[in-house]
């Protein structure tokens, strides 16, 4: 069933990251490498219900103490949550998780919304997410989580309302990846755990950036400076998660360019990508001995369509660490209810949903597969932003469309 051409891993040819040169040329015993792991994470999936678990390391280390880093996707504290914490108070909306589920080292989660009273609007676009610093009393152990701020909504009330949403969390004492202030890049954010040190990045190549004299801004997401800043951070720590915000919303495959991303971010040295953004949940593969989960979903946001369901799928991804390694990861399926709260998906439901993660998985495992799928997600994009454009010239006309387009190429 399985041969070397069926690696999702294969690519030849040298790709040039700014000034450092990443060789994506591929052995043919990482090859075979990159395809047991394939194997590995399909057989994980298994045929029945969540959660499942993934081993990575030797059976060896089964018996040693682990450390965990619990990964989740995109979080909204905006809208029908912050109406909730207002409501019921901030225990309400991670109420129907299990009690023990945010016991973890380290909690990673996209923060996809900016924290501000502040009216000011860096571009016109259709869907605004904005919340109130206060909302952050809502996250489980403040001290033990670091957010990633990198995305297309952090600056939604430009550089006013970024530098409030850095202010508030600072105020609670949670960290922030992805974020330029006063200059100065904080990442990796490096947590040291009692099994080993694990560095958290984040990037994005969704968002818009603000002009480079902004005092808070978000990082640059060009590939060679990602892959510079991967390979620097790469020996400081004993594993490197990676956080990408990018893809095609509400499709279900990864666009080409952004598995070519992976591909190099793996190369420059990442154990772990963890992707948000297409609002759905995408299949996970294997480069260079790292793991890609190409969206894991929305974890706490209002679903666009509550009548598509697999809107409402998500995963968190918690990684376990032992002896200085990731030994085992470990998926758990949610579905986001009614009332836009996350909760555990029943047995019924996870075993269906588990053979869907598995189908999309095994798709992208075979690169013949791969390619036909992501021409799907080629023509989704082209869809995605010409709607977009349409959007903005019914909401502020063609003069102003033109304008922002115009001052978007100037920025890149």
């Amino acid at each position: 069933m399985w041969t070397a051409a069926c690696c999702g891993s294969l690519e030849s040819g040298i790709e040039r990251a700014g000034g450092l040169i990443v060789s994506t040329l591929t052995s043919k015993s990482q090859a075979d490498a990159n395809r047991r792991l394939n194997e590995v994470i399909v057989s994980g999936l298994g045929e029945g219900a969540g959660p499942w678990r993934i081993g990575l390391g030797d059976s060896a280390s089964d018996s040693a103490s682990r450390s965990s880093v619990l990964f989740l996707g995109d979080v909204a504290l905006t809208k029908e949550a912050g109406r909730r914490i207002e409501k019921d108070g901030p225990g309400s909306v991670f109420s129907r998780c299990p009690t023990d589920f945010f016991d973890a080292d380290v909690i990673c989660l996209n923060l996809e919304c900016c924290l501000t009273q502040s009216a000011e609007m860096f571009e016109p676009k259709p869907v605004m997410l904005v919340g109130d610093g206060c909302n952050l009393s809502a996250i489980p152990h403040p001290e033990r989580c670091v957010v990633a701020v990198a995305n297309n909504h952090f600056l939604d009330r430009g550089e006013k309302g970024a530098a409030d949403t850095i202010k508030a969390l600072e105020s609670f004492g949670i960290g922030a990846v992805g974020v330029v202030v006063g200059g100065e890049v904080g990442q990796p954010d490096i947590r040291r755990t009692a099994d080993g040190s694990i560095g958290i990045m984040a990037f994005s190549g969704c968002a818009h950036r603000l002009p480079d004299t902004a005092r808070v801004n978000i990082v640059r997401h060009d590939a060679g400076e990602i892959c510079e800043a991967v390979a620097s951070a790469r020996s400081r720590v004993d594993v490197l998660a990676v956080v990408l915000h990018h893809g095609v919303e509400y499709c279900p495959y990864p666009h080409p360019d952004d598995r070519r991303l992976c591909r190099r971010i793996a190369a420059a040295g990442a154990d772990l990508i963890i992707s948000h953004h297409p609002h759905v949940v995408q299949g996970i593969e294997s480069f260079d001995d790292c793991v890609v989960f190409h969206s894991v979903g929305n974890f706490l946001f209002d679903p666009a369509d509550r009548y598509r369901p697999e809107n409402s799928w998500t995963i968190a991804v918690r990684a376990e660490l032992s002896e200085g390694r990731l030994q085992h990861l470990v998926i758990e399926p949610f579905v986001l209810s009614e009332n836009s709260l996350p909760e555990p998906m029943t047995a019924e439901a996870s075993s269906s949903f588990g053979a869907h993660l598995r189908r999309l998985s095994l798709e992208l495992h075979d690169e013949r597969t791969a390619r036909r799928r992501t021409k799907i997600a080629q023509r989704a994009r082209l869809k995605e932003r010409i709607d977009s454009a349409f959007c903005m010239v019914r909401r502020v006309g063609v003069g102003r469309t033109a304008q922002y387009y115009w001052g978007r190429l100037s920025n890149r």
